[in-house]
């Protein structure tokens, strides 16, 4: 597991400067894997790959009796097969009878904790951050974990991570996001989806909405692709096509920017 007490410290402070409690945060528990059996590297190599991220959903997804034949659609038998392969090697899952395979963190419902996870270190690996995930504050009438929080050039960076398609992202959660936002006033703010699909048809008037009934007059413009910005400080992105190139550009113009909207 990579190293983050430098991080924890970091968070700490971003509470403590803002008169807020640090509940929790840098869960492990959650994780796809378990940090005490595999080795870290690997996994955040390979999770770099979007096909690989959708095989651990159907993984999942199934939990149980897993072939190649049941993985997701976007790749052949013998890939899926070598990415299971891949994945037992990680000790993610492990051999079952009749050629299947079995999760083996059984408790794991969902990828959400692991892509915070790999965001957190993204920013902490490729972009010199202090991250952290799943971070908990004591914020009465905000619910929900803040996904991710960063500090990069001294600017406080908050990501809310989707793991779910854009059809099944509510509202709501976009309205908790847009309040969190205004709990902890972060430099910059992003909406992250890990998704090929669109963010013009639901994610985005989605969070002009809230944003709108909150007082603000935000009317996002496209950067690139599937990216887009209000002043250049609030951002709605997918993966496609590529997640940590999608991040850069997203960093980069804010920090050429520097919009602060709240």
């Amino acid at each position: 597991m990579f190293d983050y007490a430098d991080d924890k410290i970091t968070i700490n402070y971003i509470a403590n400067r803002r008169n807020i409690l640090l509940l929790d945060g840098f869960g492990t528990r959650r994780l796809l894997f378990d940090p005490d059996k595999t080795p870290a590297e690997a996994i955040y190599e390979s999770l770099k790959r979007y096909s690989f991220r959708l095989v651990l959903r159907d993984v999942i997804k199934y939990r149980s009796g897993i072939h190649a034949e049941m993985l997701t659609p976007f790749i052949d038998r013998d890939t899926a097969q070598k990415m299971l392969e891949e994945i037992a090697d990680m000790s993610v899952i492990r051999p079952a009878d009749n050629g299947s395979f079995i999760l083996e963190r059984n408790h794991i419902e969902s990828f959400g904790d692991t892509l915070e996870w790999f965001i957190a270190t993204i920013l902490k690996r490729e972009f010199g951050a202090h991250a952290g995930w799943s971070i908990k504050l004591q914020t009465p009438g905000v619910g929900g974990d803040y996904d991710v929080l960063a500090l990069i050039e001294n600017n406080l960076v908050y990501i809310e991570t989707k793991s779910s398609p854009p059809a099944h992202i509510e509202q709501a959660s976009m309205a908790e996001f847009c309040l969190r936002v205004e709990t902890v006033r972060p430099a910059m703010a992003a909406v992250l989806v890990d998704t090929h699909l669109r963010m013009k048809d639901k994610i985005v008037p989605a969070v002009e909405h809230v944003f709108r009934s909150r007082g603000y007059n935000c009317n996002m413009s496209r950067l690139s692709g599937e990216i887009f910005h209000f002043k250049h400080c609030l951002y709605v992105l997918n993966s496609k096509s590529d997640l940590i190139s999608n991040l850069k550009k997203v960093i980069a113009d804010f920090l050429t920017h520097k919009n602060y909207f709240l």
